[in-house]
């Protein structure tokens, strides 16, 4: 099982439509501020970048796989020039909506369309590649485009002052917070990087949820693995708590098993995890 958007996690959870709009209206504010925006995609590019190379070590990068490195490169380039200036790298209204404030933008001005464009692109030399770890990567590369439509008629511009500049991180706020919705894929991964500087899926292999009559609820969610080594546990043992997070009103518990593992448990960060021994 793999959450991907608010409302796969609250039809798990059972959440009234209600609720959900409540969880809605309080997580789009906080996690669509522009430096977790930024953030977000600058992790998404690195990480294309580096499973990429990882998966070309010792064969021959395709056509499609040495393209889709160079756009990635490209992107990140240009999201690093924000932070080259001591004035920060801000974002301004288009030049056709500007002059209606009376404002003209500048000949040459990029526009967040452009790192949509790249994107495309992006997404078309992705889905030419067979591999799993591509597959993955589209289908964030995808998730991340439906946000920069919402700001593609943005434009970049270094000297501005503070004032300017809070007004436009506010405008960058208010429109991936009106435009990005309950099921959006990229609101979601714009909350597990607010969450846990991360832009992976957050899978389980197994899930339940029980109650015990009282109006007490649990959350169970477990991994399988194939060897019982510290460093997979200790890596098990993150991803699960990524998936459980910190709900205070309900019971969390994780579970891990392996193949002649000793049965045992332990606290990480307040919630109870149990290994357990898988007999074939």
């Amino acid at each position: 099982m793999a959450l991907t958007s608010l409302t796969g996690l609250c039809d798990f959870l059972s959440i009234s439509a209600q609720q959900r709009k409540s969880i809605r209206l309080t997580i789009s504010p906080q996690v669509t501020q522009h430096h977790i925006w930024r953030g977000a995609v600058e992790e998404l590019l690195r990480n294309l970048g580096a499973e990429s190379r990882a998966a070309a070590l010792g064969r021959r990068r395709s056509p499609a796989l040495r393209m889709a490195e160079q756009i990635a490169a490209s992107c990140l380039r240009f999201l690093a020039d924000a932070e080259q200036e001591t004035t920060p790298l801000w974002m301004k209204l288009s030049p056709r909506r500007g002059r209606r404030r009376g404002r003209e933008g500048a000949p040459g001005d990029a526009t967040m369309g452009e790192v949509l464009e790249m994107f495309g692109h992006l997404s078309a030399c992705l889905a030419e590649e067979e591999k799993l770890w591509a597959a993955a990567a589209l289908g964030k590369v995808e998730a991340m485009k439906e946000g920069l439509y919402q700001i593609k008629d943005l434009l970049v511009e270094r000297e501005i002052g503070y004032r300017e500049a809070r007004r436009q991180d506010s405008l960058v706020q208010k429109r991936l917070s009106k435009g990005l919705g309950h099921s959006s894929r990229c609101l979601f991964t714009l909350l597990v990087y607010y969450l846990y500087g991360a832009v992976s899926d957050l899978e389980v292999d197994l899930c339940g949820l029980f109650g015990d009559g009282a109006g007490r609820r649990r959350v169970s969610a477990g991994k399988v693995l194939t060897a019982g080594d510290e460093r997979m546990v200790g890596s098990a043992l993150k991803q699960l708590d990524r998936v459980l997070g910190k709900r205070a009103a309900l019971d969390l518990r994780g579970h891990i098993w392996w193949v002649g593992a000793e049965p045992r448990s332990l606290m990480y960060r307040g919630n109870w995890f149990f290994i357990h021994d898988l007999k074939l």
